[in-house]
């Protein structure tokens, strides 16, 4: 009994502590979902950012065609 105790701790088989956290943080189902949540609301914020900017541009290019008058009536 002692003998397999000693191969289960022997130097091949110790985890490290990088090997630990990463399997403790990749392995949890908790970290997971947090995963896919936060993966889901970047994609949601970029698509949102890039709605916005086409927004503007397209409102850049509207203005940029509107006819230039040298002056205002009844100002």
């Amino acid at each position: 009994m002692g003998q397999l105790l000693n191969e289960l701790q022997g130097p091949m088989n110790q985890r490290t502590e990088q090997g630990m956290a990463a399997s403790l943080l990749l392995g949890s189902p908790v970290a997971a979902y947090s995963a896919v949540t936060a993966g889901g609301a970047l994609g949601t914020k970029a698509v949102m950012d890039l709605y916005r900017y086409l927004q503007e541009d397209q409102q850049a290019q509207k203005e940029g065609q509107l006819p230039l008058t040298g002056k205002r009536s009844g100002v």
